[in-house]
């Protein structure tokens, strides 16, 4: 019985794929064929108008960005609208999430597929200054052509867990959310997402 319950006990860590308890999660603006079975068992969601200059922890799919600021890792700040024109595939993330530096080799594939098109913003989560060091030193080692920055404004603070990755398209419109990670699917997926969102 013991082996039993500890099987299902790792078995249910596994399927978060995530730094949290919070289970992997997606939202589209259309239907991709990537779209995972994990997905398809989430329960349908209400269909509702999109709304323009909504704050990043109430949006959805559809609906347009209010602009925020961003403290940048190397000093400075930077505006979502500072990247109008381009995608922007926003990502929070922390050193010490297992998932979210996993998958931020196929991020560094997007930028390089994509290239000025594409803009990475790479939010981490944890606002701590020991973090800050950590992702400093990180950013140092890692070579990835990312835009980084801290959290020190809260954007983050409705989130259950991270990764957390949104596509926004050049207008500023959120087309496609993803909560926990992908694993090896990573690219295909976001660049389904991307290509859309360029209207490729």
């Amino acid at each position: 019985m013991r082996k039993l319950i500890l099987a299902a006990l790792i078995l249910a860590l596994l399927l978060t794929a995530g730094c949290s308890a919070a289970p992997a999660t997606q939202t589209e603006a259309t239907a991709q064929p990537e779209a995972t079975a994990q997905a398809q068992t989430m329960p349908a969601q209400t269909e509702t108008a999109a709304q323009s200059n909504v704050a990043l922890s109430q949006a959805k799919t559809g609906d347009t960005l209010a602009d925020f600021d961003v403290t940048l890792l190397n000093g400075g700040s930077a505006k979502l609208s500072d990247y109008r024109g381009k995608v922007v595939l926003l990502n929070f993330w922390a050193t010490w999430c297992h998932y979210c530096i996993e998958e931020m080799p196929a991020f560094q594939q997007l930028k390089k597929t994509y290239g000025d098109d594409l803009v990475v913003l790479a939010i981490d989560a944890d606002a701590t200054k020991q973090e800050q060091v950590d992702a400093k030193d990180f950013v140092a080692s890692s070579g990835y052509d990312f835009v980084f920055g801290i959290d020190t404004a809260g954007l983050g603070n409705f989130l259950a867990g991270i990764p957390y990755s949104v596509v926004i398209d050049p207008d500023g419109v959120v087309t496609y959310t993803q909560s926990g990670s992908k694993g090896d699917d990573t690219f295909d997926i976001f660049s389904g997402y991307i290509s859309t969102a360029l209207g490729k």
